[in-house]
């Protein structure tokens, strides 16, 4: 029963972080531990005016330039 509760808050809570994150006005990403890139928001991407798969590698590779960061 506690076991239940516990996975129903903590979907809850991803959800709702999901929710900030996605509807942000400021541009997020997020970092694995390791350094790898785990994702930009929408926000991230339009103020740098690149898609997701643009950012990630950029970030996980400096010399690929696909993205105009002037």
């Amino acid at each position: 029963m506690v076991r239940k509760h516990i996975k129903h808050r903590v979907r809850a809570n991803e959800q709702l972080f999901r929710s900030i994150f996605d509807n942000a006005q400021i541009g997020i990403s997020f970092f694995s531990i390791d350094g790898r890139v785990a994702f930009f928001n929408r926000a991230c991407q339009e103020m740098l005016g690149c898609t997701e798969e643009e950012l990630v590698a950029v970030a996980s590779n400096p010399c690929d330039r696909g993205c105009d960061f002037s």
